[in-house]
């Protein structure tokens, strides 16, 4: 069977038209809400929010404890660490070295939570940092702050903000 060159331009004309059509009606992308994402002090703290159960607080805290004893900044003199990250807010650690000390979790709702280790800002604002400086304010309306996480953190800015003891 012989097709005219009128019917085959036809029906390449058909083909294209499909397959640009085709093109144009895809699913238009959906963009998923950012997960959820708070600060706490404590696993009771992160329990009490409603969005994380007692036992998903306990073990992303603890795998966040390990972290900051892997990845927390260290310093060899109790001056050294209080001169990057202020006064009061260095431990010694079993090594003999110096670090920041941890004072709340970043917990980020997903399958199983994850949560980071903060430290205080090396700024007098309220809020945290990561061990890689990554801030997170308590005034970002896109995070769950608790009042003892946000207490905490205007405490460590105020502390920050102390000037420093001249030597004589």
């Amino acid at each position: 069977m012989r097709h005219s060159p009128r019917a085959l331009r036809l029906l390449a004309a058909s083909a294209v038209a499909l397959l640009t059509a085709a093109c144009g009606n895809a699913a238009p992308k959906t963009t998923e809400a950012p997960a959820f994402r708070g600060i706490y002090t404590a696993s009771g703290d992160c329990a009490d929010s409603g969005k994380f159960t007692f036992a998903e607080c306990v073990t992303a805290m603890e795998t966040a404890v390990a972290e900051h004893e892997k990845t927390a900044p260290t310093y060899t003199s109790m001056r050294s660490c209080e001169n990057t990250e202020g006064i009061e807010r260095c431990e010694r650690t079993h090594l003999g070295s110096f670090r920041p000390i941890l004072l709340a979790f970043l917990m980020t709702a997903s399958k199983p939570p994850v949560a980071k280790p903060l430290y205080g800002l090396d700024d007098t604002k309220p809020g945290f940092r990561t061990a890689a400086n990554e801030q997170f304010l308590i005034l970002d309306e896109a995070l769950a702050v608790s009042p003892h996480a946000q207490t905490l953190a205007e405490a460590s800015a105020a502390i920050k903000g102390k000037p420093k003891a001249k030597a004589f």
